[in-house]
């Protein structure tokens, strides 16, 4: 598979944790109801999905910025190991997170 980082509008550093019961992506509860309708009429929805520690995430593609591939991964040392590195992203330091 190829290197990929994924960048969202409103990202959350990749270390933060959600509040158990509480939406993924920082979505308020009536978005979700919004989509859940939409949903419900017919109206396809699109999503990023992906897996983390076995679970499988999604992540509506309207709140993806962007997907690229990555190269010149610089390698931090003391690091935990899900910390892979950083990488330059047009001048922002960007951690790659696995």
């Amino acid at each position: 598979m190829a290197n990929q980082v994924q960048t969202a509008a409103a990202a959350k550093p990749a270390t933060a944790l959600r509040p158990a019961g509480s939406p993924l992506g920082g979505q308020s509860q009536q978005e979700l109801t919004t989509a859940r309708q939409l949903a419900s009429a017919g109206e396809a929805n699109q999503y990023l999905t992906f897996s983390l520690s076995g679970e499988m995430y999604a992540v509506g593609i309207l709140n993806v910025k962007e997907i690229i591939e990555y190269g010149n991964l610089t390698e931090i040392p003391m690091m935990p190991a899900f910390i892979r590195g950083v990488i330059n992203l047009r001048g922002a330091v960007v951690p790659v997170v696995d």
